[in-house]
């Protein structure tokens, strides 16, 4: 009876565990999904298939993603860079809205605004280490959920004549995806060598 109680509060609070990594693991699904979508809308503006106001507005619907995934119940440090994710790209709309100039100009400036996501993007990856929140099971499946919608990795990336996937984007989109991508790949390892 003495082992009872504490053996009943461990079973309450795996479930409590359980819906604290699906809320990470959901979060991250989110960025790969509005950073695939943004990376297909930057590449059309690009290439001029789209108009700047496109990306403008795809930027805005990215922010308020990543904001609400921020606020979805993550750990306080993930919320905080996945905010900081999203205030970059609130600034790269801006950054597009204020040029008045011809099309190309506006999605310069939109990526210029864009500059700080790889590092912030890496920063977050490393919060998803150091929380442990991810299984190595969950690191597979999103690993292979960026791959699905940026292609296979480029591993001499990012040396400047190497596009990060081989869907040869350039995008800040795609690199930060990258960076990401990486950071599953050296947890998968690092777990494969411990036998964990």
């Amino acid at each position: 009876m003495k082992n009872f109680y504490p053996a009943c509060f461990l079973l309450l609070l795996l479930p409590l565990a359980a819906r604290a990594d699906a809320v990470h693991g959901k979060a991250v699904a989110q960025m790969i999904e509005t950073y695939a979508r943004l990376d297909a809308t930057f590449r059309a503006a690009s290439a001029g298939k789209s108009q700047a106001k496109d990306f403008e507005t795809d930027l805005a619907a990215g922010k308020v993603e990543l904001l609400a995934a921020a606020q979805g119940g993550v750990a306080e440090d993930f919320s905080a860079r996945l905010a900081a994710c999203a205030a970059v790209l609130d600034a790269a709309g801006q950054a597009v809205s204020k040029v008045t100039g011809a099309e190309a100009q506006k999605v310069f400036h939109g990526q210029e605004a864009l500059g700080d996501l790889m590092r912030l993007t890496g920063k977050l990856a490393e919060t998803m280490g150091s929380l442990a929140r991810l299984s190595l099971a969950e690191r597979k499946e999103l690993g292979q959920k960026v791959e699905a919608r940026f292609g296979q990795k480029v591993m001499e990336f990012p040396r400047g004549d190497t596009a990060p996937f081989a869907s040869g984007s350039r995008s800040p989109f795609a690199s930060s995806m990258w960076i990401l991508n990486l950071q599953f790949d050296v947890a998968v390892f690092a777990k494969s060598k411990t036998g964990v």
